[in-house]
This record gives C-alpha cells, structure tokens and sequence, in this order.
C-alpha cells in the first residue's frame, strides 16, 4: 500500500502533464491543423494514471501514519 502522501502527490504530478499535454495537443490542432500523436498519447496516459490513483484515493487504498 502505498501512503497518502505519495498518492497525493502523483495525482499533482500526472494532472499536471495531462494538462500541459492536453494544452499543447489541442492548441497544435486549432492552429496548424496538425495531429500530435506524442502529445495525444501522453495525455491519455497521464489521465489514465490519475484516474487509477484517485481510484486508490476513492478506495482509501492508503496508509496513513499516525
């Protein structure tokens, strides 16, 4: 298990990307015209990460020290 702490963490971190690649993804598509894969499959992924971490957040799939 892992703590609350690092969970948290990671949630912040791996928002923080699919944000950053999701901006640069769509600002890519309006403007240009062009399909950023790399950017596309980076935020997917990054969503995907999130999405199992606030999971485990959801589950209480934590430990917390007391």
């Amino acid at each position: 298990m892992k703590s609350l702490k690092s969970i948290q963490l990671k949630i912040g971190i791996f928002g923080t990307f699919f944000v950053i690649n999701s901006m640069k993804f769509t600002s890519k598509f309006t403007t240009e015209h062009e399909f950023n894969w790399l950017n596309a499959i980076c935020a997917i992924a990054s969503l995907i990460v999130v999405i199992g971490y606030m999971l485990d957040l959801k589950n209480k799939n934590y430990t917390t020290t007391e």
